[in-house]
């Protein structure tokens, strides 16, 4: 998946995560097939967890699709559905993120977390 996106040490928004995050947005933004719009799990730099962005009642990570990412400004743009089975967003710097898992399409409907 990740050949040469367009990120070089000289890139604002260089490193793994951005690259990847950048690469899928451009695949997305040509896509009109949301429902290929693969699942994500996230983890921050320093931690040993996936991002939870769930409450207590769900264990596991959160499963994110990507929105839209931001060149200018490093932000990743996430969609997640809460506890209560609200679609929020989630709003991340792709410098602050140590992993990007990419799982199948589709997995983020009513059932939004997965234990690692």
């Amino acid at each position: 998946m990740l050949k040469n996106c367009g990120c070089s040490n000289h890139s604002k928004c260089s490193g793994c995560a951005c690259c990847v995050l950048k690469e899928l947005a451009e695949k997305l933004s040509t896509n009109c097939d949301a429902s290929m719009n693969p699942s994500i799990f996230l983890l921050n730099k320093g931690t040993r967890d996936p991002i939870q962005l769930t409450g207590e009642l769900q264990e596991g990570s959160t499963i994110f699709q990507l929105l839209k990412f931001d060149s200018n400004s490093c932000c990743a743009y996430f969609s997640y559905i809460d506890d209560l089975g609200i679609t929020r967003t989630f709003i991340i710097d792709c410098r602050n993120i140590s992993v990007v898992a990419i799982g199948p399409p589709g997995v983020n409907d009513n059932n939004n977390s997965i234990s690692f």
